[in-house]
Formats: structure tokens, C-alpha cells, sequence
């Protein structure tokens, strides 16, 4: 009879054991799954689209490999046509001690870094102390002429191989073509026109009856491929839509340049009733482009369904208005 006890008691304990070894295995399991919810949670938050303001870019620290901060972000030049940011104008400081000039990069020689513990984005220019202080520079008074084919071709040459391809970004497409003098240019549909994009943001907006609606008040960027995916628009002029920004494509823009009043404006060819309608957003509250329910709704808002299946629209085409006689 004891033995039975025993033999129970036994069973009893070991069962207690088993149980208590299963919930610390369940634990233990839940922390696991927590951990990996987590770590997936940060990659899919790294992995979602990344995009910026550009007023967010313009001051953004850049890094070395060596995580010593270099400098700052002064501005970013835009190819206007296909809204591609091409270079990013730097201002060097901290140990390097060139803070009198500004240094343009190539876009795709700068890698985009997200710390998600304090959630400050910043860039990464893998290069070395003594090839950055031989680097080409110009004083922030005398900007360059970012159509000058010899100017560009020595910066891409000078920084050739630290670039690096990001997605939807050729490091192997040549950039020596491109041209600003527009009134010279033979081949008219081959026009670009370089812009920085602290230029861009102030610019008026007009429909097509040359009515002003508003202007830019900021540039959304996707950072990987350097494309401007949205600008958004403070509604003015007979609008009266002063109090919200409306995010409209950048491919619902024609770009005109005014040769004989020497101004750039962005055309948006819409009625005005429609305009009205558009949905717009606080200017204190952005929303999160990185949704794609939000993005898809204002593309499909605006007739612009992704660069697979867009229609046809200009997408900043140049047009020039005619000069005086």
C-alpha cells in the first residue's frame, strides 16, 4: 500500500514537474515569439517604403562607416523632368573642418540609415578623411551650374565608386546629358532642367488658364530610387484653401519655365470643382505616405495608378512659354 502511495506521489511530483516545465517552456516560447514579433516588426518597418520631406533631407546629418558625423545636408538638386533628386549639396563640419563650401554628392553614393531606437534618419557616405578633404567644392555663394556637362561629369567620375546601386537607380546611367539652357537645346522633348529643392518648395502652381492656385509647400520623397512622389500644395488664390495641404503625384505636374519673365511655375491641370473635393490634411498632422491605402486613393484621385500602369500624363514635362517680341 505505501508503495502505491509512493508510486503516486511520485507521478503527482513528476506531473507538477512537467507542468511547471511546460509554462516555463511557454514562457519562454512567448518571449521568443516576442522577440521575433519584434525584430520582425523593425525589419518590416525598415522594409516598408522609406520617405521623406525634403525639408526633413535638407539638415539630416551624414556619417561615415566609422559612425563620426561629417556634416549636414544643405539641399538637394532635382532633375525636374522625372523628379529625380541627382546630387545632395553637404556641408562638412565636425572633425573635418571644412565648413566655408558645399560639397555635392551624387544621390546614390549616400546610404540611407534609420535608428530605431531614438527614430532619427540620417545618411551614410562611405568614404575616407583624406578622399573627402580632395573632394571638388564651391562657396555657398557662387553655386555651380548643375547643367554643366563637364561640371556634373567631373563629380560623377570623382565619386564613381562609391556609389551604389539603390532600387530603381542605374549607378551606370550617365548624367553628363544633362542640359539647362532650354532656349539652345535642339532636341526639345530631351530638355532638364536642374533645380534645388529649396527652389522648388515656394513655387507657384497655375492650371492651364494660367490662374495661380497656389504653391509647393514641401516635396515628398521616396528616398531609395530618389524620386519625388508627391508635392504638396497650399491652396490659395481664388481656391481660398489656405488652411490644408492637398498631396498631389508628381506626375499629374507639367513644369513650365517662362523664359522671358525668367520664372518656373508647376501646372496642374484639374477643374476647379474637382480641386475643391480633393482631400486634403493639416499641416501639423502629415499623413503616412508609407501607407499604401492613402497613396493609392490619392493617385487614384488624381488619374495617376503607378508607374506600370499610369496614364498618360506629361509628368513634368517642360513647356516653355514663348518669349517676348
Amino acid at each position: 500500500m505505501s508503495f502505491k502511495v509512493s508510486t503516486a506521489i511520485a507521478v503527482f511530483v513528476a506531473c507538477c514537474l512537467m507542468t511547471n516545465l511546460s509554462a516555463q517552456e511557454r514562457r519562454a516560447a512567448t518571449d521568443k515569439q516576442r522577440e521575433k514579433g519584434a525584430t520582425t516588426g523593425v525589419e518590416a518597418k525598415s522594409a516598408r517604403m522609406m520617405l521623406h520631406r525634403a525639408s526633413e533631407i535638407n539638415g539630416m546629418k551624414v556619417l561615415n562607416s566609422a559612425n563620426k558625423e561629417l556634416g549636414t545636408i544643405k539641399d538637394t538638386v532635382i532633375d525636374m523632368r522625372p523628379g529625380v533628386v541627382n546630387y545632395a549639396v553637404l556641408s562638412y563640419g565636425g572633425f573635418l573642418g571644412l565648413g566655408n563650401k558645399l560639397f555635392a554628392v551624387p544621390w546614390d553614393a549616400l546610404q540611407h540609415k534609420h535608428d530605431v531606437n531614438n527614430a532619427t534618419p540620417y545618411f551614410v557616405l562611405d568614404i575616407d578623411e583624406s578622399t573627402l578633404k580632395q573632394s571638388p567644392g564651391f562657396d555657398e555663394s557662387h553655386w555651380p551650374n548643375f547643367g554643366d556637362t563637364q561640371y556634373t561629369g567631373k563629380l560623377d567620375t570623382f565619386y564613381d565608386k562609391f556609389r551604389k546601386p539603390h532600387a530603381g537607380v542605374s549607378v551606370t546611367t550617365p548624367r553628363a546629358d544633362i542640359k539647362v539652357d532650354v532656349a539652345k537645346a535642339s532636341d526639345k522633348s530631351a530638355e532638364r532642367i536642374m533645380l534645388r529643392s529649396s527652389t522648388i518648395m515656394g513655387m507657384k502652381v497655375k492650371n492651364e488658364a494660367q490662374k495661380d492656385l497656389g504653391s509647393v509647400s514641401d516635396l515628398v520623397i521616396e528616398i531609395h530610387p530618389g524620386k519625388i512622389r508627391y508635392a504638396a500644395l497650399s491652396y490659395g488664390g481664388f481656391l481660398g484653401l489656405g488652411d490644408k495641404l492637398f498631396a498631389v503625384p508628381w506626375k499629374a505636374f507639367e513644369f513650365k519655365h517662362d523664359i522671358s519673365q525668367k520664372e518656373f511655375s508647376l501646372v496642374l491641370n484639374m477643374d476647379e470643382a474637382r480641386l475643391r473635393k480633393a482631400t486634403g490634411f493639416d499641416k501639423n498632422k502629415w499623413p503616412d505616405f508609407a501607407d499604401p491605402s492613402i497613396t493609392e486613393e490619392i493617385d487614384k484621385y488624381y488619374g495617376v495608378t503607378g508607374d506600370a500602369n499610369a496614364k498618360s500624363t506629361t509628368g513634368g514635362a517642360i513647356v516653355r512659354e514663348p518669349k517676348e517680341r
